[in-house]
């Protein structure tokens, strides 16, 4: 099967080389070093494209992991907040239990 794709690749380099040919003619081999000249600057190119993937992607994890911690310090702070408005929450309306039996017997009294 390797065998097969590799003539069928032979075949299509020399139809592309013909279309060269046929466009360009005698420019062949300027044509020809352009290309090579692409080749090597990606061969060139490409480790630091991976190396900077790698980078990229070790950047993107500390981030979610920042990004998770603060997550969880502000939900923990939400909840300090709610238990603490609870709390103060707890302490009025005790405050006010307190009070209205003193409002009800003026309100007796001065019926």
């Amino acid at each position: 099967m390797l065998k097969k794709r590799y003539a069928q690749l032979q075949a299509q380099l020399a139809i592309v080389r013909a279309n060269m040919a046929a466009r360009y003619g005698g420019r062949n081999m300027e044509v020809q070093d352009y290309l090579d000249e692409a080749k090597h600057w990606y061969d060139k190119a490409r480790p630091q494209a991976e190396s900077m993937a790698v980078q990229v992607g070790e950047k993107r994890s500390q981030l979610e992991d920042k990004l998770g911690e603060a997550g969880t310090s502000l939900a923990r702070k939400e909840r300090q907040i709610k238990q603490t408005l609870r709390e103060l929450l707890l302490t009025a309306a005790d405050l006010f239990k307190d009070k209205e039996p003193a409002t009800k017997e003026r309100e007796t009294i001065h019926k």
